[in-house]
């Protein structure tokens, strides 16, 4: 049985061969959020360094139950990656080093500082809770289909751009309320909108219409929305009351009214046991419980 890298080149090698030169190929290995260690295939046009990558972590572990042979990976891969070869095929990496250029495409992102402690010596962040602030830049896709891309941004982005930290926090703020909406809305609202006909399928199965999710309207990394004082300020009014926030992945968080909220251990557990069963590793953002005061406005951990 072959280990991660004998199984990964002998992948690129089938995948060369099916590209026959029209692009270049290469093993990466990438540590994702939350510490992640990734292994993939990347390939870019003659000239550009820049391109799509597919991830061989699941495919090696359907090798090693015997359920996939290495042609058959091989032949998924390269399949993913023409899909994806004109992506990126606009995007010019020399205007990523350009603040003037650069500033309008950055926004911030939540992470988990624990965890990403090690990532995070190399990356420009702020802590906040237990949890880091941190920043990357949205790019279009060529496809011109709305889709986009994310590139983190690092310590060689920000000395590049003569900016200290505090220069990417006010862009990325700015950028977050002049570009990407606040999405509020009751589990009863979302329920109803999955239904059809505008029903709501769990009307009579105890869905607690009193519990929220906040997040973008592009439901991607919006656990930032947390970072923003009046949106705190402004949903606390809309409830009438101070609000427990549950830190559901880095994509959203569920709001719970604090009059009607459990005791915060029983919350504390049951973000535990939803993050290990139910959250993809790299997408998990805390297991702790916050509580926003709506007359202090202060947002703090209580478990």
């Amino acid at each position: 049985m072959m280990k991660m890298e004998e199984f990964s080149q002998a992948v690129l090698g089938a995948v060369k061969e099916k590209l026959d030169g029209a692009f270049g190929a290469q093993i990466t290995t990438n540590i994702k959020n939350n510490g992640r260690k990734l292994t993939g295939i990347c390939i870019s046009r003659p000239g550009s360094n820049i391109g799509p990558c597919t991830y061989l972590d699941d495919g090696y572990a359907a090798y090693r139950r015997g359920h996939m042979e290495i042609h058959e990976m091989a032949e998924s891969v390269w399949r993913q990656l023409m899909e994806h070869k004109d992506d990126m095929k606009d995007i010019r990496v020399e205007n990523f080093l350009q603040w003037d250029r650069a500033r309008r495409r950055i926004y911030p992102k939540l992470v988990n500082a624990g965890m990403n402690r090690e990532g995070l010596k190399t990356v420009p962040h702020r802590p906040f809770l237990d949890l880091a602030v941190v920043y990357y830049i949205e790019v279009e896709c060529a496809a011109g289909d709305g889709e986009t891309a994310s590139i983190l941004v690092q310590d060689g982005h920000r000395e590049a751009w003569g900016q200290e930290e505090e220069g990417l926090y006010q862009a990325a703020a700015a950028n977050m309320r002049m570009d990407k909406s606040p999405y509020f809305k009751s589990m009863g609202e979302i329920f109803k909108d999955m239904g059809p006909d505008g029903t709501n399928p769990f009307e009579n199965g105890g869905a607690d219409v009193k519990m929220y999710v906040l997040s973008n309207q592009d439901r991607v990394f919006g656990a930032a929305e947390i970072l923003d004082r009046d949106i705190l300020q402004a949903v606390s009014e809309r409830l009438a009351d101070d609000f427990i926030v549950l830190p559901s992945s880095l994509h959203e968080t569920v709001i719970l009214p604090s009059d009607d909220a459990p005791e915060y251990t029983g919350l504390a557990n049951l973000v535990r046991e939803i993050n290990t069963f139910q959250v993809a590793e790299e997408e998990r953002l805390s297991d702790h419980v916050y509580r926003y005061g709506r007359d202090t406005g202060i947002l703090e951990i209580v478990a």
